[in-house]
């Protein structure tokens, strides 16, 4: 059997000396040797969330492609996958993602916050630079909200459609959960930011501990 690693993605084992690096097309494992370079990154295409007993659903603004259903839905191409939700409890949220090898990008990934609300405490996004507010994604990246209302605090992400400017980081995907709603990251498979030699951090943007679901953003 192959490295812990490679176990968990559509029941693929991974030979000796090899591990997983991601998944294709299919959504079968890709296995790569310990030294061959991963080709495979994971593009950003928004988020979006819908309503729970008359709450209003968040839009997704970078799909444009499906204006006759509001913002409700991924850019052409892009998968669409489900990372966080409880039902009678929580508002859905949907990822919307792909492989470099699928779609073209559209946008840069850049981190998630969350702002704080009654006794729940805030997540600052790591990408943010110190000197700015911890309500603010960084510079010249649009906030976007996709979760809150009157007994949760906010969550948003950050996102920027200008792809000339610097990357600030890379996107590893998002998970979520708690109880019996645990939802894995779409990317790997499971509910991690994948194996170690990918070095993707984990960071959690959302949660309050023995009463709401977490959210963990990936990125390096």
């Amino acid at each position: 059997m192959g490295r812990s690693e490679c176990i968990g993605i559509s029941g693929t084992n991974c030979p000796d000396g090899q591990f997983m690096a991601g998944i294709d097309s299919n959504s079968n494992g890709v296995c790569k040797a310990v030294n061959e370079p991963i080709t495979i990154t994971y593009y950003f295409g928004g988020m979006y969330s819908h309503s729970y007993s008359g709450y209003t659903g968040f839009k997704n603004p970078l799909a444009t492609n499906i204006s006759s259903s509001g913002g409700m839905g991924c850019p052409i191409g892009y998968r669409n996958d489900s990372i966080f939700g409880y039902p009678d409890l929580d508002e859905t949220i949907y990822l919307c993602w792909g492989l470099s090898t699928e779609v073209s990008k559209i946008a840069e990934f850049g981190g998630m916050l969350s702002t704080a609300s009654g006794d729940y405490t805030g997540y600052r996004n790591p990408l943010t630079e110190t000197d700015r507010p911890a309500s603010e994604c960084p510079y010249n990246y649009i906030r976007k909200q996709v979760l809150g209302r009157d007994i949760d605090n906010n969550l948003y992400w950050c996102y920027t459609t200008n792809l000339n400017d610097p990357v600030i980081d890379s996107f590893g995907g998002i998970y979520g959960g708690a109880g019996l709603s645990l939802y894995n990251n779409p990317v790997f498979g499971t509910a991690s930011c994948g194996p170690a030699r990918d070095n993707f951090q984990m960071k959690q943007a959302f949660g309050k501990p023995y009463f709401d679901g977490s959210i963990y953003f990936c990125y390096r």
